[in-house]
């Protein structure tokens, strides 16, 4: 694994983690779990679209590799 690789996947797991701790922080706290609610068909759709970019990128850097 090249360097380039490894700063990929650094910044591959880091979204991945980011996504996690915002998903807690949600559901942790009420307030941010009504607005999520309210949100929610929209972010729904974007967290998918964002991921499904976001594995397309690191399919293609070679991260991930391809069935």
């Amino acid at each position: 694994m090249n360097t380039k690789q490894q700063k990929n996947l650094a910044a591959f797991l880091l979204v991945l983690v980011l996504i996690a701790f915002l998903l807690y922080m949600a559901f942790s706290s009420q307030l941010l779990l009504g607005i999520m609610l309210l949100v929610y068909p929209c972010s729904f759709v974007v967290f998918f679209v964002v991921l499904y970019f976001v594995v397309k990128k690191a399919v293609k850097d070679g991260i991930l590799e391809s069935k």
